[in-house]
């Protein structure tokens, strides 16, 4: 089992990332369109108790804070993008789980998966025995057919990760 909460597991994710046999990422485009939507949503709301509170707020004024809640969406998802990669390994899945820690999951202890839909944003929830929280893998991947034939080549057609891979 994997964390990043406990002393010297950083090392062992280092170690297991070294022996990727390959790496993937999300997509940007699907996360983007999800933090943009939730962060001009907070923001018209920010506006409107602004308005309530102080009166009239002016256009150019609605007009930055949305610019600016784009902008921060776009940078968070950037940050997201660059850390939080998928890597597959002949060993197993080393992926993070809902609190964004990673773990391994070994491609013989994965016992079942189940597609999740998180704010509009699909995943299969990777469930294990060598860990207590599953790990959740985006299905939003920038190349997810080559991470499907990757991970069938790993881990053969009988895994239950593989047979719920779309292809």
């Amino acid at each position: 089992m994997l964390a990043l909460s406990r002393p010297g597991r950083l090392t062992d994710i280092m170690r297991h990332r070294e022996k990727a046999m390959a790496t993937f990422r999300s997509a940007f485009f699907p996360i983007w369109r999800v933090t943009t939507e939730w962060s001009s949503g907070i923001a018209v709301i920010i506006l409107c108790v602004m308005g309530v509170m102080g009166g009239a707020i002016p256009l150019l004024l609605h007009l930055l804070v949305l610019a600016l809640s784009a902008t921060l969406g776009s940078v968070l998802v950037m940050l997201a993008n660059a850390y939080y990669s998928v890597d597959l390994t002949d060993e197993g899945l080393l992926c993070y789980d809902a609190y964004g820690l990673y773990r391994l999951a070994q491609w013989n202890a994965i016992t079942g998966v189940r597609p999740v839909n998180f704010l509009g944003l699909r995943y299969l929830r990777v469930y294990s025995t060598d860990t207590t929280r599953p790990r959740w893998l985006p299905l939003f991947l920038s190349d997810m057919p080559r991470f499907a034939d990757t991970a069938f080549t790993l881990a053969g057609p009988e895994n239950p990760l593989v047979q719920a891979l779309p292809r």
